[in-house]
């Protein structure tokens, strides 16, 4: 058998997360108190980001995890035998609260996105990426990871999933009453 135009998702643990977290979320509620909510024409409309108003690639108080991810981008693309000449694109944070949930959609643009698990509590809402659609599915006898329709990662802190910005995800409804935090990146290659 050849696997033929395989979607890989990287994880990455970050050793170093617990040093950082608490700074960052405080970094985060900060903006959130002097920045207001980007308009993202979303299905949901209640989740607070700061796509396209903060760029926390450019935040000095992101320095030490933008680096990382960095890092951890030219690796995956080591791994994958992509050019690894990478430019950073966009950054941002979202916050999950009760009831909150993000669309299927995908990051136009882009090369590679990713997705940093910042703070959120064992049960926080997952993270699933979704097969192109097949207009007349194939019957399957058991789900594998090749051969199934969806697939979901566990919210983890201090861990990033890596993955084509042409892949589609979305996040569930988030069920705790303790927010969710999460970072999400593009990034190009040339």
């Amino acid at each position: 058998m050849i696997n033929l135009f395989a979607n890989v998702v990287g994880v990455y643990k970050n050793l170093k997360h617990l040093d950082i977290q608490e700074s960052l979320i405080k970094r985060c509620l900060d903006i959130k108190e002097n920045i207001i909510a980007s308009e993202n024409g979303w299905l949901s409309k209640d989740i607070y980001t700061t796509h396209n108003k903060h760029n926390i690639t450019l935040d000095l108080k992101f320095k030490s995890l933008n680096q990382w991810v960095e890092d951890s981008i030219i690796n995956y693309c080591d791994s994958l035998l992509y050019s690894n000449k990478i430019k950073v694109k966009d950054g941002w944070f979202n916050i999950y609260n009760k009831g909150d949930f993000q669309e299927c959609h995908e990051h136009a643009n882009s090369h590679l996105s990713c997705i940093y698990c910042l703070k959120g509590d064992e049960g926080s809402s997952r993270i699933f990426f979704k097969k192109r659609i097949s207009m007349f599915p194939i019957p399957v006898k058991e789900y594998t990871e090749t051969n199934c329709e969806y697939h979901w990662v566990p919210f983890v802190p201090g861990t990033l999933y890596v993955f084509e910005s042409a892949l589609t995800h979305y996040i569930e409804k988030h069920n705790l009453e303790t927010a969710r935090y999460s970072l999400a990146y593009n990034f190009t290659l040339q």
